[in-house]
């Protein structure tokens, strides 16, 4: 299992950050390898709500099938997905930090067949990069708003 986690505090109301990284249309904005997430099943969100992600990988194109399994508006969101190489886990917990949010962003991800679990270094380190870059992003992005 490889497990990546990194903190950094917004600038911003903690409803503000919540519903910006809680809105699945705004998600390629920020997360570098997101061509598009989408909700498909009927609304609100909520535990249970399926989740389909698209993302870019090389030339290329791949996707995911995902839910939502923890779900507090304004404290706490964790998607899984899944697809025949990884199960991956991504959590975000919102708290009051001053007049801003802290975000703590887990990402947990389960390498299935055997060549997979061989390239677990390789792919721990190229996920803290990708995090700690996306979440620089999206702090831009919410502290150049409103």
């Amino acid at each position: 299992m490889i497990r990546c986690e990194i903190g950094l505090d917004v600038a911003r109301p903690g409803a503000e950050v919540f519903a910006f990284v809680d809105d699945v249309a705004k998600a390629p904005l920020w997360l570098s390898r997101c061509a598009r997430l989408e909700q498909s099943s009927p609304l609100p969100k909520q535990v249970g709500s399926t989740l389909r992600y698209t993302y870019r990988e090389g030339a290329g194109s791949g996707g995911m099938d995902g839910a939502v399994t923890e779900y507090q508006p304004g404290r706490r969101l964790v998607m899984r997905f899944t697809d025949k190489m990884f199960d991956v886990e991504v959590g975000f917990d919102f708290a009051p930090a001053g007049a801003g949010t802290r975000i703590e962003h887990a990402v947990t991800i389960t390498p299935k067949p055997l060549m997979a679990r061989l390239m677990a270094p390789l792919i721990r380190g190229a996920t803290q990069k990708q995090i700690a870059q996306d979440s620089a992003r999206l702090k831009r992005l919410l502290e150049s708003t409103g």
